[in-house]
């Protein structure tokens, strides 16, 4: 059974998945609903409702994965037999989540991300819901949190088209992709973030990075 992947076009956490599936060259089936339209089998097999989901088929000892950078583990663990035989690695892509001897740099990065990500859309939510981030001190510490995390983002990239050097990397993906959706929702002015910016740019025309583009086009 091919891996199924939960969740909708406009979600960043949803499409960094789908940008890792084919850059990895790993085949997959999709359920593209929402969480505002589930559908009875996700709510049946989520207990966060939180999306993305990835469904492994019956015959895994676990057959759902809940969060995102779980989903990235489980599919780097379980490459090899994702992908098959007669697939070949692509150069430019880094084949690991984490590269030996950066571990440590690499999840403090990850976690500085999904921690201003996570902000960014808490406050977008509450904030479109009618609670104006002037007005309450709660509010206004999420957004005041998610611009830290990527001013600080901003200066380990130092104008480089990637966190490692000459790999794509699933850390790459995850802020290109954050940076579209608070580019789009206007959460945030990005270009006060001009490394962020400038690494984004350089993937933008990948045809995973194209194919998965979910907002409409200026």
């Amino acid at each position: 059974m091919a891996l199924k992947l939960f969740g909708h076009d406009t979600s960043p956490y949803v499409r960094r998945i789908r940008i890792l599936l084919d850059e990895l060259e790993v085949p997959f089936e999709r359920d593209s609903h929402g969480w505002l339209d589930a559908t009875e089998e996700f709510k049946a097999a989520s207990p966060i409702q939180r999306l993305p989901m990835l469904d492994r088929g019956p015959s895994a000892k676990n057959q759902y994965v809940y969060d995102s950078k779980v989903i990235a583990e489980v599919v780097y663990r379980d490459l090899p037999r994702l992908r098959g035989t007669g697939t070949s690695a692509r150069t430019d892509v880094q084949q690991t989540l984490w590269l030996a001897g950066l571990e440590e740099r690499d999840v403090n990065v990850f976690t500085v991300l999904d921690g201003g990500l996570d902000a960014a859309i808490n406050g977008f939510c509450i904030e479109q819901a009618g609670c104006p981030r002037t007005q309450n001190g709660y509010l206004q510490r999420q957004f005041d949190r998610a611009q830290a995390c990527f001013v600080w983002l901003d200066e380990q990239y130092q104008g480089g088209p990637t966190l490692t050097k000459g790999q794509l990397a699933h850390v790459d993906v995850a802020i290109a992709t954050a940076l579209d959706w608070i580019a789009f929702r206007q959460v945030f002015d990005v270009s006060a973030w001009p490394s962020l910016v400038a690494m984004q740019q350089v993937h933008q025309e990948r045809p995973s990075f194209v194919a998965t583009y979910p907002y409409p086009r200026c």
